[in-house]
């Protein structure tokens, strides 16, 4: 593959007619189109070509999984009136991987770290965290794009800024004086835009082609069944197991609809808020959401403190004012909450 686009530049690089071109050559000279430079090729071929392996055998298992959520993240982006083709940012982060973290902290399909994923409005507490959650992420990644679009004025910096940061960008913007995403990529130093912030929008771009054209790539592809779910709004703080087990619903089914929800929620360590909005099977919400409705908590209740944990979120998960449970507890009018403080709930 490596030999095959250096041979291909090679060819680029004579100025050959169009008319001479297949189809991989042209979509090749279209990714260098914007540069002016009339050593392009050559410089191209004299700075070499990177080559990854395993990337075709981990692009293909990415493309299978995005059978479930990628239609539903098209028309999130359509419906905001945004390309639907930044969702093949994805490809670049995760692969669809719905598991995927970095060491840097970043999380979900769409890589967000914890301060900016707050930013977008997505939840992250001891119980729950939205980062994980696709279709939730997504209208996140959305406000984002939009915001780095809405400073930048160019979908290429915008993607480019989805890595590298919006303010990156815009300084390198400012200081060349262009918009130019390939002027930008070649020309503009910092330290802190190195080889994954320079190389970003060019992986964009290849697995843009990549997906469009998979079939040229992989052949016949069975792509997973999209997502079919109901929503429902739990109206008090339900212990999760047992009402899923009362519906026939599996903890597996309701992680797989439901990634964002840690373990404290799904081994019913916490009761899951009242207000809370979760995904269950396709015809069984009514039957949930009936069973929860008639199934009373016990009260009291002892809650573990978990790390990281607010009064507030413990508030709205038992829908029990903060002022009551200080009045409960008065030991935490002095003190500050600490993981494994046993705090008692009443009615």
């Amino acid at each position: 593959e490596k030999n095959r686009i250096l041979n291909i530049l090679e060819k680029l690089s004579t100025n050959p007619a169009e008319g001479e071109l297949s189809k991989q050559e042209l979509q090749v000279s279209y990714l260098f189109s914007k540069q002016n430079n009339p050593d392009k090729f050559k410089d191209a071929i004299a700075r070499g070509v990177r080559a990854q392996q395993g990337l075709k055998d981990k692009f293909l298992e990415g493309l299978i999984r995005s059978g479930k959520y990628l239609g539903e993240m098209e028309n999130i982006f359509n419906n905001l009136k945004l390309p639907s083709e930044l969702t093949r940012l994805v490809f670049v982060e995760s692969m669809f991987n719905i598991d995927a973290h970095s060491f840097a902290g970043a999380k979900g399909l769409w890589q967000f770290m914890e301060g900016t994923g707050k930013l977008y409005n997505l939840k992250i507490n001891s119980n729950i965290d939205e980062r994980a959650d696709p279709i939730k992420a997504t209208y996140a990644a959305a406000a984002l794009l939009k915001d780095n679009f809405d400073t930048l004025e160019s979908w290429p910096l915008a993607i480019n800024a989805y890595n590298a940061g919006r303010g990156r960008l815009k300084q390198a913007k400012e200081r060349l004086g262009t918009n130019d995403i390939a002027t930008i990529v070649k020309t503009f130093g910092h330290p802190a835009y190195g080889f994954a912030s320079r190389n970003f929008y060019m992986e964009f771009l290849a697995a843009f082609d990549v997906v469009k054209n998979y079939s040229q790539y992989f052949g016949e592809v069975k792509f997973d069944d999209p997502i079919s779910y109901n929503i429902i709004k739990t109206k008090k703080p339900i212990i999760l197991p047992q009402i899923a087990n009362k519906s026939n619903i599996t903890i597996d089914e309701i992680r797989e609809l439901n990634p964002a929800l840690k373990k404290s929620i799904l081994e019913g360590k916490n009761r899951l808020p009242a207000g809370s909005e979760i995904r269950l099977p396709k015809d069984k919400g009514k039957e949930f959401t009936d069973i929860a409705n008639q199934t009373a908590p016990t009260y009291p209740i002892i809650h573990i403190v978990e790390q990281g944990e607010t009064l507030r979120e413990i508030s709205e998960m038992y829908a029990v004012p903060s002022s009551q449970i200080l009045k409960t507890n008065k030991f935490l009018y002095k003190k500050r909450l600490k993981a494994g403080q046993e705090i008692r709930i009443v009615e």
